[in-house]
């Protein structure tokens, strides 16, 4: 007769743990069967506001362009923003030239072959402090298969983190 008292009570704390446990396996299942991200990209990191011109691709060729519009405050140098090639099987960044980029073929679209997007994360400051800050959140690839933090390089600001400096996906390369 206990035991039939307590049914609904027991019932009741069970079906949420129940629930939380089909959820967290779904979600590991997900992350162990989903292939990883596997398509190289051109990135750079720095304000852009202050050198101009743009790296564009055309015509799946990357092209340094002029802004045209550059403040005095500009910089004449032509190296004021390097070039990184980005490498997800050892999540690792190297700098390349303005002619090696030149040479691979790229893909200028948002989002990558195997689905992946270059997206930063956010650090959940909680409610109280969620007063604006410099964002110094890591960089991720993003797509079905999950998040992958990128290990990108840094502009040297402020000790490995990009702080409020712009990452900039040029493009995915075609192999």
């Amino acid at each position: 007769m206990q035991y039939s008292k307590r049914a609904p009570l027991l019932i009741a704390l069970a079906i949420p743990l129940l629930f939380m446990s089909a959820v967290t396996c779904v979600l590991i299942s997900q992350r162990l069967l989903a292939s990883p991200p596997a398509q190289e990209f051109i990135y750079t990191v720095g304000a852009t506001y202050n050198d101009g011109f743009d790296y564009r691709v055309i015509d799946g060729t990357l092209t340094k362009v002029s802004r045209g519009n550059c403040p005095s405050t500009c910089s004449s140098s032509s190296s004021t923003r390097p070039l990184y090639r980005y490498d997800p099987k050892t999540n690792r960044s190297t700098e390349i030239s303005i002619t090696e980029a030149q040479q691979l073929k790229l893909d200028p679209s948002q989002q990558s072959r195997d689905g992946y997007r270059l997206i930063r994360g956010s650090r959940d400051r909680g409610f109280l402090l969620s007063m604006p800050a410099y964002d110094n959140s890591p960089m991720y690839l993003s797509g079905a298969g999950g998040q992958f933090e990128a290990n990108l390089a840094s502009d040297g600001t402020s000790s490995g983190y990009w702080n409020y400096q712009q990452v900039t996906l040029v493009g995915w390369i075609i192999s």
